[in-house]
């Protein structure tokens, strides 16, 4: 009896993994004799849940109905979801959660139990795209550690409950460091994570109205720059233009006086070479007037063959 009901558990199963994988959403727990079915069609049944490859009834009964997280196409139909519990089930795998954080943009409690599999990529995958998430349970999940949990809580603000009971890797002082980062969260008592404070409600509220108060604030200071802009904006127009306008001024006068100051030093150049070239040219033509009076004087005595001491030339 215990052989024949341990066979039709199984056969059960089998139906319920080729159930998952043959349609678009997975069993109700209606349907599933037992918990243990229920959680390995839910399993198998993940890749399902967010439109699967599609795949012929031929190479699904060859496998047996066999499936995996890794069959998941990223182009999912159930976006509308807001809690998931795939709790025991050891083949998810961060694959499996980015398609779920992707395409399922309204989850807010995810409920991911003895997932052995799931590590910090999961966890920031879930960070990225699951911005509105509200409770998290993480219990188990062995291989996360630290720096999954802190991209969480740094990037889900809104994240109210988190679960990581069991995580060994998460220490308790990184997780006070977290908490203290935190706005609405206190370190939980009943279990390792947090928990949201007594007064969350009302200081998430307190918060909104204050975003509120900010944003109508900023946009009253722009409503009223608007229209001291528009008053304003012929006298400032006038005030560029005679700003402009001077500044050309004073520019063309600058170089109108550098202009003039240049020609000024430029005459006196000429003026000075010219009055050094007219003083050479009158030494030089003095001192050939003297040298032809000596010659002449120089001639009669060479002729006749005497020398003439006559006294040096003066210049007169």
């Amino acid at each position: 009896m215990d052989s024949r009901s341990s066979a039709e558990r199984h056969n059960s199963t089998d139906s319920l993994k080729a159930m998952a994988i043959r349609s678009e959403t997975i069993p109700t727990p209606n349907q599933v004799p037992s918990p243990y079915a229920w959680h390995q069609a839910a399993c198998v049944g993940a890749p399902a849940l967010l439109k699967p490859r599609q795949r012929s009834a031929s190479a699904a009964a060859s496998d047996g109905g066999s499936g995996s997280s890794e069959d998941v196409d990223t182009k999912g139909a159930a976006t509308q979801l807001e809690k998931i519990d795939l709790s025991e089930c050891p083949d998810v795998r961060a694959r499996a959660i980015g398609a779920i954080a992707r395409n399922c943009p309204d989850l807010k409690d995810l409920t991911l139990v003895g997932c052995v599999s799931v590590g910090d990529e999961a966890c920031e995958a879930l960070a990225r795209y699951s911005t509105r998430l509200r409770h998290l349970d993480l219990s188990d999940c062995q291989r996360i550690s630290e720096r999954g949990v802190g991209a969480i809580g740094r990037n889900v603000t809104g994240l109210a409950k988190l679960n990581v009971t069991g995580c060994k890797k998460v220490g308790r002082r990184f997780l006070l460091d977290l908490i203290d980062e935190l706005q609405f969260c206190d370190l939980a008592r009943d279990y390792v994570g947090y928990q949201p404070k007594k007064n969350a409600d009302w200081l998430r509220r307190e918060a909104e109205r204050r975003q509120r108060e900010l944003g109508s604030i900023i946009k009253i200071q722009a409503l009223f720059r608007g229209a001291v802009f528009r008053t304003g904006l012929g006298a400032y127009r006038r005030r560029v233009f005679f700003e402009r306008c001077v500044t050309k001024l004073q520019a063309c006068e600058r170089a109108r006086t550098w202009r003039k100051r240049v020609a000024a030093v430029a005459l006196a150049d000429r003026e000075h070479r010219a009055a050094t070239w007219f003083a050479a040219m009158y030494r030089g033509k003095i001192a050939r007037r003297i040298v032809a009076q000596w010659r002449n004087q120089q001639a009669p005595a060479r002729k006749t063959g005497q020398s003439v001491v006559s006294p040096a030339p003066t210049a007169g």
